[in-house]
């Protein structure tokens, strides 16, 4: 895989304002390979933009490689199928670009999803967004595409609420809260340790992280810890543990290890506790992932 750090696009100045013009609702602009160069304020309130590491804010990467994200969409695999049918139409368009090559090869090796959805049919996909949201419940959204002019390739993404949803009213409510804690110099550094403490999850899935050593990390007490992980996160520590080494031992698993083989190398203590877990969060067996996603 090539290093992708020196292959992220411009951003131009002139395209903040346009996100930030759309106030009261997700808005961000997408680069011609799939990255989200610039939000506006409702899309960080919902998605937590500041917890993804920046090489992750792709639209690719996001719904592939981002396990909570697979659990706020309500509606992911028409989302997927949407990505997988973009990053094909950007590929036909620019076959030499080494980025966008090395991104697939990525995908394809992070994703069982993303590997069975590529080689699928193609199929209507309807351009709705629907949302499971922590802190404020069920989002709904009508996709719209802005394509700009002067950048090709560039487009501006804006999300409509669905008329009679309730979304407008719930959005509202999740910008005050989000106002609230950006206002607090408290609640600034609680993010932060949040963002540490998650970051660590997500490099050191191969074993259970004890929750105080967490809490040291972030600097402060196990319970406050808990507290603040589960409100910016949507998932107290122990769980968006799961989560992440749940993710890994699909991939895993659908690459052909076997499932004593796998439950060590994702941190549990034998096969029969990844089967347990892996059945609560995924509804059926590693062995019936196996048969459904083979390699």
């Amino acid at each position: 895989m090539i290093d992708l750090a020196p292959y992220v696009e411009p951003v131009a100045p002139s395209f903040q304002p346009i996100v930030d013009a759309f106030e009261r609702f997700p808005a961000y602009v997408v680069g011609r390979r799939g990255d989200v160069l610039q939000w506006n304020e409702a899309t960080e309130a919902v998605y937590r933009c500041h917890l993804i590491p920046p090489l992750y804010r792709n639209i690719y990467l996001f719904v592939f490689a981002q396990p909570d994200v697979r659990k706020l969409i309500v509606n992911w695999e028409d989302q997927a199928r949407r990505r997988v049918r973009e990053l094909k139409e950007a590929l036909a368009n620019e076959p030499q670009d080494v980025v966008l090559m090395s991104l697939r090869r990525r995908l394809d090796a992070a994703s069982p999803d993303f590997r069975a959805l590529w080689r699928a049919k193609p199929a209507f996909i309807p351009g709705s967004t629907i949302l499971l949201h922590p802190r404020v419940g069920r989002l709904e959204f009508e996709l719209q595409h802005l394509h700009l002019e002067n950048s090709p390739g560039y487009s501006v993404r804006l999300y409509v609420p669905v008329g009679g949803s309730g979304t407008p009213a719930r959005i509202e409510r999740l910008l005050r809260m989000h106002r609230r804690d950006v206002r607090s110099r408290k609640g600034r550094e609680l993010r932060v340790a949040v963002r540490k403490a998650k970051d660590e999850i997500d490099r050191d899935y191969s074993r259970e992280i004890p929750l105080e050593q967490l809490a040291a990390l972030a600097g402060m007490n196990k319970y406050v810890f808990l507290r603040v992980f589960a409100s910016e996160t949507g998932y107290p520590p122990h769980s968006y543990q799961l989560l992440v080494r749940i993710f890994h031992a699909r991939r895993l698993l659908s690459r052909g290890q076997g499932a004593a083989e796998v439950a060590l190398a994702v941190g549990f203590a034998d096969q029969s506790h990844l089967i347990r877990h892996f059945r609560r969060l995924e509804g059926m067996t590693p062995a019936q992932f196996v048969r459904c996603y083979p390699g």
